[in-house]
């Protein structure tokens, strides 16, 4: 974000990366006491990892299944990213929109989350196509600037971490009227978020200029947005963030801060918050299927966040100066739709008017049929992801959900091969990235 908006001298990088240091601390806290309340899911991101893990230590026949499938991952890899020999994707339809993504990390994405996720998936998707066929968006990003798309999906995260705060609230305020638990920070919902709340407002009071009155107001909801991120991770494995919709609206256009520099700093910030929490959730379910004690994998997701929030910048910045953001080999959608927010935020302001794609009643009907549907235990998230994801991926998640259903009963008996080839072709992408940085150095 700083280096997209021109902040990219020493100074500023430095108060990025101190800023994204402790909130990544306070991520960490904050979930390490409210993930088993508030977190459930088959976290299927999660899958290739415990599959490698386990692997490791079982025996040779794993082994070498898990280590074949990587080496066939790893030259689909090399054949897509390094030479011309394999495409790494299909147009479908004359339309930059309907692109058939060639990747097995995708494939393996709907395997593991399965046809009846994926399912759910394609309603969203379905619905999104429909808003495309009625309105016709130039690209992707324009799409999702849509107020039938950007109002329903802020609508449905903003319910849905209300229900998920809402419900910890409940049931532990049950606990302590009953005498089952003492009101204490390490313990309960209402300590922890206190004291986050609080800290937040010192440490970012002291960074930005940003009215403490503003930031009392925005910080919950950065903490139900979260919440609602994690919760479409643990069913879909895809990272759908709001965050960088809802703050920026919240600060601009009810406190009317329009201070960029300072909206980026705080925004940064809680979304490090978000992302060292998640990664600490992630890394705790991988940690409590061998045995990790749960206060060294806390300890070590503290560590963590001060250490990446250092390699964070310097990665970003030498991506940013060799490669370049928004270019052909790093498009960066979200950021674009990110710079379409704050531009009709901006707008908006001088005019006195919403924004055109923030619809206040068609976010409140989204609330409303989030709360239906959670009540038919329905996900509105996995919805969500459904909504926001291109068209060509779904349809390339598809084909590992599709796979999973015609495997049926042995779809146990072909992990490693989804897994392994995930990650071997991750690591190659990872690679060429990195050498394509270099050769624009």
């Amino acid at each position: 974000l700083p280096i997209l908006l021109g902040q990219e001298d020493a100074g500023s990088l430095v108060s990025f990366g101190a800023v994204i240091a402790v909130s990544g601390v306070f991520g960490v806290l904050f979930f390490a006491v409210l993930q088993k309340q508030a977190i459930q899911g088959e976290y299927p991101m999660l899958k290739p990892r415990i599959d490698l893990l386990a692997a490791l230590k079982n025996s040779r026949t794993e082994k070498r299944k898990i280590t074949l499938s990587m080496l066939a991952g790893a030259v689909f890899g090399v054949f897509k990213e390094g030479m011309p020999l394999l495409p790494k994707g299909w147009p479908l339809l004359d339309h930059p929109m309907f692109w058939l993504d060639n990747s097995l990390i995708l494939v393996g994405t709907g395997y593991f989350i399965g046809p009846a996720t994926y399912g759910k998936l394609a309603l969203g998707s379905l619905y999104s196509l429909a808003v495309w066929l009625f309105f016709r968006a130039g690209s992707f990003q324009e799409h999702l600037m849509n107020p039938y798309i950007f109002s329903v999906t802020v609508g449905f995260a903003l319910a849905t971490g209300i229900l998920t705060l809402g419900k910890i609230f409940y049931r532990q305020g049950r606990e302590l009227l009953t005498g089952k638990r003492k009101l204490a920070l390490n313990n309960s919902a209402v300590g922890v978020l206190a004291f986050y709340v609080a800290a937040a407002l010192c440490f970012y009071g002291f960074f930005t200029d940003i009215p403490v009155w503003s930031l009392l107001l925005v910080l919950p909801f950065s903490v139900m947005l979260s919440l609602s991120t994690v919760k479409v991770i643990a069913e879909t494995g895809f990272w759908v963030s709001n965050l960088d919709e809802v703050i920026p609206v919240l600060l601009i256009g009810i406190t009317f801060f329009q201070n960029m520099g300072q909206i980026t700093l705080f925004l940064t910030g809680v979304i490090a918050f978000e992302a060292a929490g998640i990664y600490f959730v992630l890394n705790r379910r991988v940690g409590e299927s061998f045995g990790i004690p749960p206060k060294a994998v806390t300890l070590l997701g503290a560590a963590s966040s001060v250490l990446g929030s250092i390699l964070c910048v310097g990665v970003t910045y030498f991506i940013a100066t060799s490669v370049g953001f928004q270019t052909a080999s790093l498009p960066a959608p979200t950021s674009r739709v990110f710079a379409m927010t704050l531009e009709g935020l901006l707008q908006s302001i001088h005019q006195q008017i919403l924004p055109p794609y923030i619809n206040l009643y068609v976010a409140a009907a989204a609330g409303a049929v989030c709360l239906l549907l959670t009540h038919f235990r329905l996900s509105p998230m996995t919805l969500v992801a459904g909504m926001v994801l291109p068209f060509g991926i779904m349809l390339t998640v598809g084909v590992g959900a599709l796979l999973r259903l015609v495997i049926g009963k042995r779809a146990e008996s072909y992990r490693y091969l989804f897994s392994g080839s995930s990650i071997g072709e991750g690591l190659v992408t990872a690679a060429a990235l990195v050498l394509a940085g270099i050769r624009g150095m």
